[in-house]
């Protein structure tokens, strides 16, 4: 069985995702298991791991607003949206810009989840990196997302490379939203109120 890497370090686990690795952290809700997002053999294995649908995309976690218009199709309203909420545990699901092609994170609608988490030693990570990473949940599909690494289960854990070691968010998950013609919709309710 090959070591687990638990390290407080950010570049070291920027290092890991870099090289394809499958990385357990904390964000500002829940513990999320990720990847890099343009390694498709690394996605596939996460989505394996998680025993999780293919067809059940997954929403992205970005270093910084730049992302935005380098993934997603946003208009001004959405974007001064996301300036009030971000870093926070917002997800907004937008359309995907039309080169940008991602197995696991792009829906059948040609949509993408995008969130800035609110927590700072993750956003070291992701700026290190300078890329996004897939941000599901640290769970078995079906099973609740942990609040805290101490309810990350263990055999999940065995099957990653490496466990970020920061603190504990605030145990919600995101609320994700569509934002369309100034029309807020509500997906999934979670820790921010709009």
């Amino acid at each position: 069985m090959k070591e687990l890497l638990q390290s407080d370090d950010p570049r070291q686990i920027a290092e890991v995702l870099r090289r394809g690795g499958i990385v357990i952290y904390p964000t500002d809700t829940v513990w999320g298991i990720g990847c890099v997002y343009d390694n498709e053999k690394s996605i596939k294995k996460l989505y394996k791991i998680k025993n999780r649908n293919a067809d059940k995309p997954v929403s992205l976690l970005i270093p910084d607003l730049s992302w935005l218009s380098k993934l997603a199709k946003i208009e001004k309203d959405q974007s001064k949206l996301l300036t009030k909420y971000w870093p926070g545990a917002l997800t907004i699901v937008l359309p995907i810009k039309a080169k940008i092609a991602g197995f696991g994170f792009v829906s059948t609608k040609g949509e993408v989840g995008l969130r800035m988490p609110n927590h700072k030693k993750l956003l070291d990570v992701l700026k290190i990196l300078d890329k996004p990473i897939l941000g599901p949940s640290a769970n078995f599909a079906g099973n609740p997302p942990p609040s805290k690494r101490s309810q990350v289960d263990f055999q999940l854990m065995s099957l990653a490379d490496a466990v970020f070691n920061s603190n504990n968010g605030n145990g919600k998950e995101s609320t994700v939203i569509t934002f369309i013609n100034n029309k807020i919709t509500i997906l999934r309710a979670g820790a921010v109120k709009i």
